[in-house]
């Protein structure tokens, strides 16, 4: 069980404090991410509909709500729950709804996989849990951890657990290489603006080929003639379908976010 204790605050841009634990504030999103930080700042607030999946300790997940969102957020891994938990209690919010799970691979839908209950970091799919990347790289910081000792997972229905909400104003996808499979466990027609952080180069390791990735993204920018703009770098930046289909099909180890909106 983590401790809920020790917190640091970060002033947002409409004068709010959010109190996060100190040992795993997401200092990353604000200081690497400030594009991303924008977006949610732009379709937050109340009245509005938030999905975050592949929340992590709840960096954006805590912005939204502090701006009065309504807000699920999709988590699989157990420490990285608690923290959701922790960080929406010290800071009063009552908007979070916390889906504990993975989106498993189409061709599993009831399947179920072991993760260190004691971890927390950046990933989120569920083939990420041995590291940084789909294909285990392991971070500095958890290479000596002792991955015998590991809970079950489960698979989530996005559909069933999404079921009551008719309108969705801004989904966030951050799955280290599970993208796809997200993508297609959501329902288009609830769906408005859409942050993906695209790594085309770990889609291998669901058995997703880059040609049908593709394909799926292609399908789902024309189901609304989506306009799409880059979130990373310095500067949002249009960019055509065809820009898109071009980096998706050479992206390796690395992860570039996209906004897609109406």
């Amino acid at each position: 069980m983590l401790q809920c204790s020790s917190f640091i605050k970060f002033l947002t841009k409409y004068g709010k404090y959010i109190y996060f634990q100190r040992a795993y504030a997401p200092n990353h999103i604000f200081m690497h991410e400030p594009l991303v930080v924008e977006a949610f700042y732009k379709y937050s607030g109340i009245s509005k509909t938030i999905l975050d999946i592949g929340a992590n300790v709840g960096g954006y997940s805590m912005l939204s709500l502090s701006m009065g969102s309504k807000v699920y957020a999709v988590e699989m891994q157990p420490a990285c729950c608690e923290l959701l938990h922790c960080h929406a209690n010290i800071n009063e919010y009552k908007n979070l709804q916390i889906i504990q799970g993975f989106v498993p691979h189409f061709s599993q839908p009831q399947s179920s996989i072991r993760v260190n209950p004691n971890m927390c970091n950046v990933m989120s799919s569920s083939t990420a849990t041995g590291g940084r990347w789909p294909h285990g790289l392991l971070m500095k910081s958890h290479r000596n951890m002792n991955w015998t000792a590991t809970v079950p997972v489960r698979a989530v229905n996005l559909h069933k657990s999404l079921y009551t909400v008719s309108n969705i104003t801004l989904t966030k996808i951050d799955t280290e290489g599970s993208e796809i499979e997200s993508l297609l466990a959501l329902d288009w027609n609830k769906l408005h603006a859409v942050i993906i952080e695209f790594q085309a180069g770990s889609w291998k390791y669901n058995n997703i080929s880059r040609k049908y990735g593709i394909k799926v993204i292609k399908r789902f920018i024309d189901f609304r003639s989506y306009r799409i703009r880059t979130l990373f770098g310095k500067t949002s930046v249009v960019w055509s379908t065809m820009e898109l289909v071009e980096f998706l099909k050479t992206q390796r180890n690395t992860f570039r976010e996209f906004i897609f909106e109406v």
